[in-house]
């Protein structure tokens, strides 16, 4: 219990600018002093209740890496995660708005850009990013030729890329009449 309270509260010093290695190394300490044997599952179901699936899988993954890591670096002989059923993504399904949805949610909309924005990410199905990355010269007839994506980089801030998410992202999407 002690263990993975500690390790989820290195997990978000490390979130907010702790080293990697910083963290090994506290969680190594950690499984010295404490000799008992890591009993995961009893973590996942009483100490992670109160966090949604996701998080509990990225807690997971999190430390089977660093368990990897310690087996990597001959600190540990095998990972407690070896046999361990990682928790199952909670997929919710995605609610879509029909025309009429939509419509009733621009009527709302004030500002005029506004509505052109939201309009074009209905009717093309771009993403926000795309759409942000969109350029003058980008509009050709009644085709938007996808050339940059707006991107977040942690640290930098927003940028203009020409990576997109995946290869197929690049592409020619027809705006509607």
């Amino acid at each position: 219990k002690d263990f993975f309270r500690m390790f989820a509260v290195l997990m978000v010093t490390l979130l907010y600018g702790v080293k990697t290695g910083d963290l090994y190394w506290s969680i190594l300490i950690l499984l010295i002093y404490n000799s008992k044997k890591v009993d995961i599952e009893r973590w996942r179901n009483v100490e992670t209740t109160h966090l949604g699936s996701q998080t509990v899988n990225d807690l997971e993954r999190e430390l089977s890496a660093f368990f990897n890591w310690l087996i990597k670096n001959e600190m540990l002989s095998t990972s407690p995660m070896k046999n361990y059923n990682k928790t199952k993504i909670e997929k919710h399904e995605m609610k879509i708005w029909n025309e009429e949805d939509f419509k009733t949610f621009y009527n709302a909309l004030r500002k005029d850009e506004h509505k052109l924005m939201f309009a074009t990410l209905f009717y093309t199905g771009l993403r926000i990013g795309e759409l942000l990355g969109l350029q003058y010269c980008d509009i050709i007839g009644n085709e938007l030729h996808l050339s940059h994506t707006l991107k977040y980089i942690k640290g930098k801030g927003y940028i203009l890329s020409t990576r997109f998410k995946t290869p197929n992202s690049k592409r020619i999407v027809p705006i509607p009449e």
